[in-house]
């Protein structure tokens, strides 16, 4: 019996390659990674209003079945040939697959690549690619149908009729512990790992979610949308829903970029921009005052529950070559903590309390610099408060 000739056909093909993503997917994968494809391949949340899952069209729109397609451009399980859109081999792309079949789907508009387990800091251009493919496939989709593929509330990085942004506690803390981050001299590996830990995840973390994982799950926009909004659209700048104090990047010839020290929330004091290593517990100790939880858009059910300190200083500073003992640092914390309760209410502006606070600041901030440099950080920080 002679087996009859399929011509290639865009929607199988996009049923297909998403399918076969979907089988490949690493059981750590990001759950709103996995959403998106499924909901493309089988409806569901994820999905645009008023439109319908490849799977679904394939069913109702396509005169052959889904078997048929993988016989003919295929080895019967899977199609391997994709004859009427572009894919990529996961290895010219040094993406690891179990499978030498699997393929990649390339973004029709941009011609990028779709990864297949994209890091969480590389969601929102994923996002961003995924939602270029098109609602229709196999129609003339290209001048007619401009619709989003996507629920631009459920994923971040996807283009809405949204206002103005409000204020966000979770994204302005992510983008000052980037920004520390970023800035962080060479020489201070213990405040670089627990920088890192709350910013984007290290072995060190105690919470459940870092800060840039839930400004992916807990805010519909995007960093990128909000440094636009608050900042120079590659930073924040502003910091709306938190006080800080701002170092300034022009005053000194060993910073690139305006620093911003967040103010703890209970003892009223900012972050050290690099601790010597005898302050390394105390800074740890602030850094811990810090919500596990910030305010965000959506709302976490087990928030309460969940609450507790960032990063596990005790495993961290145990790992370092520091030698402190786990009881220097319990002790360093209740010093901590007592003189926190001595503070008056947070709300209230304390000017004795913000004088200290740059004091320390600027004392952290000068290790590399000369002497004309310190006196000009000083007066740098006694009039930049924001918040």
């Amino acid at each position: 019996m002679t087996e009859t000739k399929l011509p290639p056909n865009e929607l199988a093909d996009l049923y297909e390659v998403f399918y076969t993503m979907r089988e490949e997917f690493p059981e750590d994968v990001d759950p709103l990674w996995e959403l998106a494809i499924e909901s493309i391949l089988f409806g569901g949340v994820g999905l645009a209003d008023g439109n319908t899952s490849y799977g679904e069209q394939q069913a109702e729109n396509n005169d052959f079945k889904i078997g048929e397609y993988r016989s003919f451009y295929g080895d019967g399980e899977r199609v391997i040939e994709f004859p009427a859109i572009k894919t990529r081999d996961p290895s010219e792309l040094a993406q690891q697959s179990p499978r030498e079949s699997v393929r990649l789907p390339v973004a029709p508009m941009s011609e990028r690549v779709l990864p297949l387990d994209p890091e969480s800091e590389e969601l929102v251009d994923a996002f961003s690619l995924l939602d270029e493919f098109p609602t229709t496939p196999g129609k003339t989709h290209q001048d007619t149908d401009n619709s989003a593929l996507l629920d631009p509330t459920k994923f971040p990085g996807l283009s809405s009729d949204r206002g103005v942004i409000e204020p966000n506690e979770l994204a302005d803390l992510c983008d000052c512990f980037r920004i520390l981050f970023e800035q962080l001299p060479d020489g201070f590996p213990e405040w670089e790992t627990a920088l890192e830990t709350v910013w984007r995840q290290t072995e060190y973390m105690s919470m459940s979610m870092s800060y840039l994982q839930q400004t992916i799950h807990r805010n519909t926009f995007s960093m990128d949308e909000y440094r636009a909004e608050y900042g120079d659209g590659e930073y924040v700048t502003e910091f709306p829903a938190i006080k800080t104090i701002t170092i300034d990047g022009d005053d000194f010839d060993h910073i690139s970029e305006n620093i911003y020290l967040p103010i703890s929330p209970e003892s009223n004091e900012a972050l050290p921009a690099s601790p010597v290593d005898s302050s390394i517990p105390s800074a740890l100790s602030r850094l811990q005052e810090f919500p596990a939880w910030p305010q965000a858009e959506l709302g976490n059910e087990e928030a309460g529950e969940r609450e507790g300190p960032l990063v596990d200083i005790y495993s961290l500073l145990s790992d370092s070559d520091l030698g402190i003992e786990r009881e220097s640092v319990q002790e360093d914390t209740q010093t901590e903590e007592t003189a926190s309760s001595t503070k008056p209410d947070s709300g209230v502006e304390n000017e004795e309390s913000q004088q200290t606070s740059s004091g320390r600041a600027s004392a952290d901030v000068e290790k590399g610099c000369d002497s004309t440099e310190k006196t000009g950080l000083v007066e740098t920080l006694a009039g930049k408060h924001n918040g």
